[in-house]
């Protein structure tokens, strides 16, 4: 039997996340858009497989519930934008661990940021929490490096 895999996207909405991309062609968050779909559409081409995103900037909030259906995924990534102030990316974490409870499902969390994380639950903890309860912890950094993760 397949079980497939439980992916949450953490996706930094911070206002960083509105400068260019270097010469990637657009925002951070289109490009990381862009990286999430063309991603999502391969996780949900295996049965089984569902897809979820959490937006963060000084807290996190989910955006999108795990489904199968590449089309809300889709719908849910033109809604994203870049908002706030400071990158709680620990929180991000968290929420996106949270929101993979109860799941049969291999299970993964994919946070995607330019790397300034500034506020909230330190990088390092929210990365242990995750780790205690079983999910692996993915980043993905788009126009930056990462930095002030602790």
């Amino acid at each position: 039997m397949i079980r497939g895999y439980d992916v949450v996207w953490a996706v930094d909405l911070s206002k960083s996340m509105a400068r260019a991309a270097g010469n990637l062609g657009g925002s951070k968050l289109k490009v990381s858009s862009g990286i999430i779909a063309m991603a999502s559409s391969r996780i949900l081409s295996r049965p089984g497989s569902r897809v979820g995103i959490v937006g963060f900037h000084d807290r996190a909030f989910p955006i999108l519930p795990s489904t199968d259906n590449y089309r809300r995924v889709l719908d849910s990534l033109t809604l994203l934008k870049a908002i706030g102030e400071g990158s709680a990316g620990g929180d991000g974490i968290v929420e996106s661990v949270k929101m993979l409870r109860g799941s049969g499902r291999e299970r993964h969390v994919v946070l995607v940021s330019d790397g300034g994380f500034n506020t909230g639950i330190p990088i390092p903890l929210a990365a242990i929490y995750a780790l205690n309860m079983g999910v692996r912890l993915h980043f993905i950094i788009v126009g930056g490096q990462p930095g002030g993760c602790g």
